[in-house]
Order: C-alpha cells, then structure tokens, then sequence
C-alpha cells in the first residue's frame, strides 16, 4: 500500500470521534475525502474501518450507560437509616392480677 494511503488511513482512525455519528452517505464522503475512489480495495478498507469505528463508540456507549446504570442502581440498593426525631413518649402501665395493660402517648 502507497505511503499516502497508509497516512489517509491514519487520518480516518484519527477521525475516530466522527465515526461514532456518522450516516453511511457521510462515511463516503469522508472516504472520498481522504482520496479514496468508490469501488476500490482503499475504499472499502476506509468504510470497514469508519464502520468498526462506529460500533465501538456505540458498545463504549453502551458500556458506560451501564455503568452508570449498574452505580445509580448500587446507590439504591442500600437501605437507608432515617432518624425520626419526635416528642418524648409517655407509657403508663396498670396492672390487675397476672395481667398487665399498657398504653403509650407521645408527650408534647
């Protein structure tokens, strides 16, 4: 492969951030761009790279979606201990025989 090629090839794995957007129309006119002709084996090399590009933008996406997910859902999973603070409660007991009733109000 020609100097030149091996540079425009470089230049779309540079243009690594494009290709995780980029419709197919746009992927050929990038490669047409770098002076790669339609139908040759340069020009197919540019589209499967720009392609392959793109689907991993999309799996690194999906991956820290995921993770974002899987922490947002650790966050949650976690009980959370609420202290209530409230009035001082009253119990009052009384008792006759073995049998023993308590009632108990909060004191305001």
């Amino acid at each position: 492969m020609a100097k030149s090629k091996r540079n425009a090839l470089a230049a779309v794995a540079i243009s690594f951030s494009l290709a995780g957007c980029m419709t197919a129309e746009q992927m050929g006119q990038e490669c047409r761009s770098y002076g790669f002709v339609p139908g040759t084996q340069g020009y197919a090399q540019c589209r499967m790279t720009l392609a392959m590009q793109q689907q991993q933008a999309r799996n690194e996406a999906a991956d820290q979606m995921a993770s974002g997910f899987a922490a947002a859902g650790a966050a949650y999973s976690h009980p959370v201990q609420t202290f209530i603070t409230s009035a001082p409660v009253v119990t009052n007991c009384t008792g006759y025989g073995s049998m023993l009733s308590c009632t108990s109000h909060p004191q305001y």
